[in-house]
């Protein structure tokens, strides 16, 4: 990968709160654009094509506008091919129960 190597803790514990509802959940999922172009997505549900992003302060803040832009230019593809894409943004260490919290909205949407 180019640029994060690992998992961040929150990211670790947002993956587990989802894999508990949605065991065949997978994370850190190589997802191949072009012959020469992969990504990386935080989380994916296969089985129902979403994919959670988790951006943390800390990887955002350093690598502002280069991460904003290429976070929209993601989406629009992964949406264009039939991906839903949620992400949770925030400036601190999110506590597990907001980790918890933010994943059930995500379920209520997916249940609309």
């Amino acid at each position: 990968r180019k640029y994060a190597t690992k998992v961040s803790k929150p990211q670790r514990q947002l993956f587990e709160v989802v894999k508990q509802c949605y065991p065949t959940a997978e994370l850190e999922q190589p997802i191949q654009i072009d012959s020469n172009t992969k990504i990386w997505l935080d989380i994916i549900i296969p089985e129902l094509k979403v994919n959670i992003e988790y951006d943390g302060m800390y990887w955002h803040r350093k690598n502002q506008q280069t991460i904003r832009t290429s976070d929209e230019i993601r989406d629009k593809f992964l949406e264009s091919n039939g991906w839903k894409v949620f992400r949770l943004k925030y400036q601190s260490n999110p506590k597990l129960t907001e980790l918890q919290q933010a994943f059930n909205e995500i379920k209520l949407q997916l249940n609309e």
